[in-house]
């Protein structure tokens, strides 16, 4: 059902649903806890930028988890201290890295390091190293959003080195990949992106309708 509800776009209700069902968990005596129901709440939280929450679900995975999914779980931390550019980012997802991931989860973990590149300022050439690795590796995986993902990185790296129009491209390719009518959480950020290429571009109100559109 929450996979149905974030599909449709309903992040709220999706994360709720799985709130009520690891509350539920809790409550019996003898209860199984379903780790990766947690690790999805988890994505959803950070989705929805509640990180102290997001942190608190990582603690418990850390502390009463299973080893399989302890890499995920420092994936997951990797990417909220890539989102607060904290200094120790690159560690965290070193660490999970050797603890080990699956191959989308190593694909992810690519992206994250191009998006902190980006946020800490790197020169371009290094970002367009690191991000033909992330690309190389999302042709192998073989899905959409992640796809989407590399297109969406490619139009940031594009929009600083103040290339507009191909900016605006790889944003229409990320777009393509994801639904023009999608609600997922790539479609809006790519739309966020928009905005800011219609700024750095000049277009207030073409930004404002984009901001509205992805809020």
């Amino acid at each position: 059902l929450s996979r149905a509800l974030l599909a449709r776009g309903q992040r709220r209700q999706a994360r709720n649903v799985l709130t009520e069902l690891l509350s539920r968990c809790r409550a019996y005596e003898w209860s199984h806890t379903p780790w990766r129901a947690v690790l999805r709440l988890v994505a959803m939280e950070i989705d929805l930028g509640h990180h102290d929450e997001a942190e608190a679900l990582l603690r418990r995975v850390r502390s009463e988890g299973p080893k399989s999914i302890q890499g995920s779980a420092l994936l997951a931390l990797g990417r909220i201290a890539m989102t607060r550019q904290e200094p120790w980012a690159e560690e965290i997802l070193a660490e999970a890295v050797n603890l080990g991931l699956t191959m989308e989860e190593q694909l992810r973990c690519r992206i994250i390091r191009v998006e902190r590149a980006i946020r800490c300022n790197e020169p371009v050439h290094l970002l367009g190293e690191a991000l033909d690795d992330a690309k190389r590796m999302a042709a192998k995986v073989g899905q959409p959003q992640l796809t989407a993902l590399t297109r969406l990185l490619e139009g940031d790296i594009a929009r600083i080195g103040k290339r507009f129009d191909t900016a605006r491209g790889f944003y229409d390719e990320a777009l393509a990949l994801v639904g023009e009518r999608s609600e997922s959480e790539i479609y809006f950020r790519t739309i966020l992106r928009m905005g800011n290429l219609a700024i750095a571009q000049g277009q207030v109100q073409e930004a404002f309708e984009l901001y509205r559109k992805a809020a």
